[in-house]
């Protein structure tokens, strides 16, 4: 009789579900980036990949989504949207003075970056899910096999 208990994937396992995860989606990731992201994602099962794959398909699309609605306004108004698409927040300290928390920032540098593909005339890579977006993705989705420790 099999063990129906399949067990945590290795970093070596993790590293073939993402490949054959991502064979079904556009994305701009070396083979590199992936035994990268398959390393540090050590307790996510085949479940968990999925639904990082899919959350990082998902920031594309609203990086895309958010820079189409923009297109027409300045820089400054396009990092605003930004920032507030990717559900960043300002806070205030109590000192009362604004402090931008690291994703503001973040999605700042990836509003310019954007524009900056846009420019140069390769627009179609904005839809290409990059590694930046499996990082982004990596702080919302947590690990099944981690959850009871």
């Amino acid at each position: 009789m099999s063990n129906p208990y399949a067990g945590v994937p290795s970093p070596k396992q993790r590293s073939d579900i993402l490949f054959t995860l991502l064979n079904e989606m556009d994305h701009c990731l070396s083979e590199l980036n992936i035994e990268q992201l398959a390393a540090v994602t050590h307790g996510f099962v085949g479940a968990d990949l999925a639904a990082l794959c899919n959350e990082a398909a998902l920031i594309c699309l609203r990086r895309y989504a958010c820079f189409k609605k923009t297109n027409d306004s300045s820089s400054d108004h396009i990092a605003e949207k930004s920032v507030l698409m990717n559900g960043a927040t300002n806070s205030i300290d109590h000192l009362d003075e604004a402090t931008s928390s690291t994703s503001d920032m973040w999605a700042t540098r990836r509003t310019y970056e954007t524009m900056d593909l846009i420019h140069s005339g390769k627009e179609d890579q904005i839809l290409k899910v990059s590694f930046e977006d499996f990082q982004e993705a990596r702080m919302k989705i947590r690990p099944s096999a981690m959850r009871e420790v």
